[in-house]
C-alpha cells in the first residue's frame, strides 16, 4: 500500500471498528434485555449474564459487518469528497479504481471475517448459548417470590406471597405442588421464608395447612378432603431436570458439513433438511454480499460530477439501494428455506448487485454518453462588484449599524440556538429511524427462524408481526437515539469551529444548548403521549398475531400447567376476605381446556359481555389473616357479568365434610377482558389508559406493580430524552485541538449504555418490589442529569 492508500485505509478501519461494535452493543442490549430476568429471579449472578449473553455477540457482528461495511465505505469517502481531498487526488491522476483500492481491502478483510464467523464461531457459541440457557431454565431452582404475584416454579410448582417483608419475612402463602400427577397438594400458611440449601432452596412455612382431594371412592360420589395442620414445614423449590436428548439442535448450531449432510440417524423431516440446506448456502453467500454492499457504496460516493454542497441524491440513492436488497435478502432466504430451488437466488442476491456496482464504477460501459452541457456567455460573464456603501458608512439596501447592531445582539443567541436545535433535531431523527430498522431487522431475522418450521405462516404474515413492533422498537431505542444524535451533532458543530466561534462571541454553552434540550423534552413528550398509546394497539396486536402463528398458546392468559390462577375480593365469610380461584382455560368450541389458551364463548362478542368458562375448579376462600374459612371443588365455571357460577360445586367447610354438589355463586368485580389484560405486559397499554387500568387492578386484588413502573417509566421518558442530550453535550462539545476526542467520544457512547443498562435493571428491581417503583423509574434520569451537569459545569467554567 501506498501512504495515500494507508491514509484511507486508516480512517475506514477505525471508522468500522467503532461503527460495528457500537451498533452490536446496542443490539445486544436490546435484544438481551429478556435475560436479565435470569439474573434476578433465577439468582444468578451479573457474570453468568454476561457470560450468556456474551455467547450472542458473533452471531449479531457476522450480521451487522456487511451493513456497516457499506455505511462506513459510504460516508467516509463522501466525507473525503466534502474536504475536497478526492478532487486534489483526482487532480493528481488517481483512477476510480485506484481510489477505491482501500476499500476494496477493507470489503475483503470483512468478507473474510463473516466467513470465519459463519463457519466456526458462531456455530460453537451458538451451541453453547443454547446447552446454556437450557440449563438455567430446567435445572436452576433459585426464584424470587413477588409480592402479590402468581409464581411458577417449572410446569407443576406455584407459589402465590401475599407480602414480601423488608427482612425477607413471606406473608400469606400459597403453594399449589402437582408434581405427583393425579394428587395435587395445596399448602396455606400464615408465614414463611426461602431458606437456600446444598439441594437447592426451600421455603420454610409457619402456621398453616396441607390440602389434598382425595377421589378414592365409586365413580360420581363426592370427592374428600384431606387436612394436616402443622406449625412448621417446608416445600422444595427445585425444578426436575430433563434430559439433554428432550433438546433438539438449531440450525445455527450445527457446522455446515452438518447442515449439508445431516446424519441420517437424526431421522429429520424433509422440511427441516431444506432449512439446513438453506441456511448453509446464507452462511457460505453472507461474505459475498459485505462485498457487494461495499461496491454499491463505492459506486454511489465515487462516481458522479463533483458538487461542493455534497452528493445528497448520490448517497440516498446507495442507501435506498441497500435497503431493498436487505428485504429482498430476507424474501429469498426465507422461499429458500422453504424449497430448494430457490437456493441459486440466495447466489444471484449475492453477486448480481456488486457486478452491477462495479459495472457503474468502470464507468458504466455500453451505455451512450451524454454531452456535457453548454454554458452561455451570460452566465460565464463574472459578477457584478456589490454597490459602495453610502456616506456614514451604512450599506445600500441594508441596515446601518445604528440600528441592527442592537437587534443583532438580541437576536443572534436564539437564531444560532434554533440553529443547532435543528441540526440536533435533524441528526436525532435520522439515527432513530435508523437504529429502528435495524434493531427491526434482527427481530425479523428472528421471527422468520422461528416461521421456517411452520409451513402455513408465510413471509408476508412474519413482516405484519415485525411491522407492527416498529413503534414499540422506537420507543425503546429513542433515548439512546437521543444520545448518538447528540454526539454526532454536537461533534460536527466543535469540528466545523461553529460553536468555538458562538463561545468567542460570548454565547455560553447554556445559551445555545436550550434549543436541543427542548428538542429533546419535546421528542420525549411525544414519545409518551402520542407515540406510546400507538405502539401500545400495534404491539398488542402483534403479540396476538405471534401467538396465533409462531406460539400456538392461544392467549396471552396462559400460565404453567395450563391452569388459570385469580385473587379477588370474597366479603361473604369475613368483611375483608379473599378468594384464590384456580382452573383450566376452557377453549371455545372444545370440552375441555387445551394448552392452556383462554378462550371467549363466541368470537365476535364483546369481551366483558362474553362469558369466560374454566374446567377443574378449585376456590380457596381465606380470612383477612389468611386463615382457610373453606374450599370448592367445581367441574366448571363460568364468568358472568358480576359473578361466578360454579356447576356442581362442592363445598368443603371448617369441618371438612363435602356439602351436596350445587349450583354455587360468587360475586367478582372481574371480566374476561380484565383477566386477560392482567396477564398481558404492560406495553400493550397506553400511556392514557394506564392510570384507570391500574386501579382497576388493584381493586380487584391484582399486583399492578409492573403497570405502575411502567407508566412512572413513560413519565420520565422525556426528562430521560433531556438528559441524554446533555450527556452528549457534555462529552462531544470538547475543542478538537485538545486533543482526545474519540476519547471523550467514546466516554459520551459508554456513558449512555451504562444509563441505558442502568434504566433496565432497575426496572427489572423495581418490578420484583425490591426498589419502590418511583425511585426504579426515575432515578436513572436523575443519575444522568447529576453526571450532565458536572460535566457542562466543567466545560464553561472549567
Amino acid at each position: 500500500m501506498t501512504r495515500i492508500d494507508r491514509y484511507i485505509f486508516r480512517q475506514l478501519a477505525l471508522a468500522l471498528l467503532a461503527v460495528t461494535f457500537g451498533l452490536a452493543a446496542l443490539v445486544w442490549l436490546v435484544q438481551s434485555l429478556r435475560f436479565i430476568e435470569l439474573v434476578l429471579e433465577r439468582g444468578l449472578s451479573l457474570g453468568v449474564f454476561i457470560g450468556l449473553t456474551g455467547l450472542l455477540l458473533p452471531n449479531f457482528i457476522a450480521v451487522i459487518l456487511p451493513i456497516t461495511t457499506f455505511v462506513v465505505v459510504l460516508f467516509v469517502y463522501v466525507r473525503l469528497g466534502l474536504d475536497r481531498e478526492l478532487v486534489v487526488l483526482r487532480a493528481a491522476g488517481l483512477s476510480q479504481w485506484r481510489l477505491a483500492r482501500p476499500a476494496m481491502v477493507l470489503a475483503l478483510l470483512s468478507a473474510g471475517i463473516v466467513l470465519w464467523l459463519n463457519l466456526h464461531l458462531m456455530p460453537i457459541s451458538q451451541a453453547a448459548f443454547r446447552k446454556w440457557q437450557f440449563e438455567i431454565r430446567n435445572e436452576v431452582a433459585a426464584v424470587l417470590l413477588q409480592e402479590g404475584v402468581f409464581s411458577s416454579v417449572g410446569d407443576d410448582l406455584t407459589v402465590y406471597v401475599r407480602e414480601r417483608g423488608p427482612d425477607g419475612a413471606l406473608r400469606g402463602i400459597l403453594v399449589h405442588d402437582s408434581r405427583e400427577r393425579g394428587a395435587p397438594v395445596t399448602i396455606l400458611a400464615r408465614e414463611g421464608r426461602i431458606v437456600n440449601t446444598p439441594q437447592g432452596p426451600r421455603v420454610s412455612l409457619l402456621d398453616g395447612v396441607r390440602q389434598q382431594i382425595e377421589r378414592s371412592g365409586p365413580p360420581g360420589s363426592p370427592p374428600r378432603l384431606a387436612v394436616l395442620s402443622f406449625s412448621q414445614n417446608s416445600v422444595d423449590l427445585a425444578r426436575a431436570t430433563r434430559s439433554e436428548e428432550t433438546r433438539t439442535r438449531d440450525s445455527r448450531e450445527r457446522s455446515l458439513s452438518e447442515l449439508l449432510h445431516p446424519d441420517p440417524a437424526e431421522g429429520l423431516p424433509p422440511r427441516l433438511i431444506t432449512r439446513f440446506r438453506a441456511e448453509a448456502h446464507q452462511r457460505l453467500a453472507s461474505p459475498v454480499t459485505a462485498l457487494s454492499f461495499a461496491l454499491i457504496a463505492m459506486a454511489s460516493a465515487l462516481t458522479g460530477q463533483f458538487r461542493r454542497h455534497g452528493g445528497g441524491l448520490r448517497m440516498t440513492v446507495g442507501i435506498g439501494a441497500m435497503v431493498a436488497l436487505l428485504a429482498i435478502g430476507l424474501m429469498v432466504n426465507n422461499l429458500a428455506a422453504r424449497d430448494s430451488a430457490a437456493i441459486p437466488l440466495v447466489w444471484v442476491h449475492a453477486v448480481a448487485p456488486g457486478l452491477i456496482a462495479a459495472w457503474w464504477l468502470a464507468g458504466a460501459p455500453g451505455l451512450p454518453r451524454r454531452a456535457p452541457p453548454r454554458v452561455s456567455a451570460a452566465a460565464a460573464a463574472p459578477a457584478p462588484p456589490p454597490a459602495p456603501p453610502r456616506a456614514g458608512g451604512r450599506p445600500r439596501g441594508g441596515r446601518g449599524p445604528i440600528d441592527g447592531g442592537a437587534r443583532l445582539a438580541v437576536t443572534f443567541p436564539l437564531t444560532l440556538s434554533a440553529y443547532v436545535a435543528r441540526r440536533f433535531a435533524s441528526m436525532v431523527l435520522a439515527l432513530l429511524v435508523a437504529l429502528t430498522l435495524l434493531v427491526a431487522l434482527f427481530d425479523l431475522i428472528e421471527l422468520q427462524r422461528r416461521a421456517s418450521t411452520r409451513p402455513d405462516v408465510t413471509f408476508g404474515m412474519v413482516a405484519e408481526i415485525a411491522g407492527l413492533r416498529l413503534p414499540f422498537v422506537m420507543l425503546q431505542i429513542l433515548p439512546f437515539a437521543v444520545l448518538l444524535g447528540g454526539i454526532v451533532a454536537f461533534w460536527r458543530l466543535t469540528r466545523s469551529s461553529e460553536l468555538i466561534v458562538a463561545r468567542a462571541a460570548g454565547v455560553s454553552a447554556w445559551g445555545f444548548l436550550a434549543g436541543p434540550v427542548a428538542v429533546a423534552l419535546l421528542l420525549g413528550v411525544t414519545g409518551t403521549v402520542a407515540i406510546s398509546p400507538l405502539s401500545s394497539m400495534l404491539f398488542a396486536r402483534a403479540e396476538r398475531l405471534d401467538q396465533a402463528y409462531l406460539r400456538n398458546t392461544g392467549g396471552m392468559t396462559a400460565l404453567a400447567g395450563g391452569r388459570l390462577w385469580l385473587r379477588q375480593a370474597d366479603r361473604e365469610l369475613d368483611p375483608r376476605g379473599v378468594a384464590i380461584l384456580s382452573g383450566r382455560p376452557v377453549v371455545a368450541g372444545s370440552a375441555r381446556g387445551g394448552g392452556g389458551a383462554a378462550a371467549l364463548a363466541a368470537a365476535g362478542t364483546p369481551p366483558d359481555t362474553a362469558q369466560f368458562r374454566l374446567s377443574e375448579v378449585s376456590v380457596w376462600r381465606l380470612s383477612a389473616e389468611d386463615r382457610p374459612l373453606a374450599r370448592i371443588e367445581a367441574p366448571a365455571a363460568r364468568l358472568e357479568p358480576g359473578r361466578w357460577v360454579l356447576d356442581q360445586a362442592v363445598v368443603f367447610g371448617p369441618d371438612r365434610v363435602p356439602a351436596p354438589p350445587r349450583r354455587l355463586e360468587l360475586p367478582t368485580e372481574l371480566t374476561p377482558s380484565r383477566i386477560e389484560d392482567s396477564f398481558a405486559s404492560p406495553d400493550t397499554l397506553g400511556f392514557w389508559s394506564l392510570p384507570a387500568f391500574i386501579e382497576i387492578l388493584e381493586q380487584a386484588g391484582f399486583s399492578a406493580i409492573r403497570h405502575r413502573l411502567h407508566f412512572h417509566g413513560l413519565l420520565a421518558l422525556p426528562l430521560l430524552c433531556a438528559v441524554m442530550a446533555l450527556v452528549a453535550a457534555g462529552f462531544s462539545m470538547r475543542p478538537a485541538r485538545r486533543g482526545g476526542v474519540a476519547r471523550m467520544i467514546a466516554g459520551g457512547v459508554t456513558a449512555g449504555f451504562a444509563l441505558f443498562v442502568l434504566d433496565r435493571i432497575t426496572a427489572e428491581l423495581g418490578e420484583a418490589g425490591t426498589l419502590p417503583v418511583v425511585f426504579a423509574a426515575w432515578a436513572p434520569a436523575a443519575a444522568g442529569l447529576l453526571l450532565a451537569l458536572g460535566l457542562l459545569l466543567h466545560l464553561e467554567d472549567g
